[in-house]
């Protein structure tokens, strides 16, 4: 990347004002002839390489400080916003009705096999308040998908939904 020049005319030369000493040869060494070159095309004899003044380094400086804080405040309010979102959407779903709540586990679910054993399983396990919430077990589902014991075989190591919600297989550890 290259540093922030900033160019004065003054009567038929071109001052270019950089950051540093370093970075001002460098920029002459690999385009100071092809600069030259086109600034002669509209009538500049001379071009001149100096540093910022202090003064106009240290605003810059602050400059790039204040527009650093200004990206990182808006990146926490993105994040902010995201989650406030994400935690909307957590509560509407566990607020809609159970029956709603399984037939949407049931589609992210990989395996489809006994369905109506796995709602028994859920139905039980929610009125006995052992179970996560719905947008947690999703969660969970969703780290189980990108496992190996998962993918292996094409998905054949997958339990059904029942099996997983009988035996409790959201308090497995997952192997990634």
């Amino acid at each position: 990347m290259l540093p922030c020049l900033e160019a004065e005319i003054k009567s038929g030369s071109v001052i270019l004002y950089g950051p540093n000493k370093v970075a001002l040869q460098r920029i002459e060494k690999h385009y100071g002839q092809t600069l030259r070159d086109n600034f002669s095309f509209f009538g500049v004899k001379t071009l001149v390489f100096k540093v910022f003044p202090e003064e106009r380094q240290k605003k810059k400086d602050e400059e790039q400080k204040l527009q650093d804080q200004i990206h990182r405040q808006r990146q926490k309010e993105e994040q902010e916003r995201i989650l406030a979102e994400k935690q909307q959407q957590e509560a509407e779903l566990n607020s809609l009705p159970l029956k709603k709540q399984f037939e949407i586990l049931l589609n992210q679910y990989p395996r489809k096999a006994g369905k109506w054993q796995a709602w028994m399983n859920f139905k039980k396990l929610v009125q006995a308040g052992e179970i996560p919430k719905t947008s947690k077990l999703l969660q969970i589902i969703g780290k189980n998908k990108m496992s190996r014991d998962w993918q292996r075989d094409n998905g054949r190591w997958i339990p059904g939904l029942s099996k997983f919600l009988k035996e409790r297989r959201w308090l497995d550890e997952i192997n990634t």
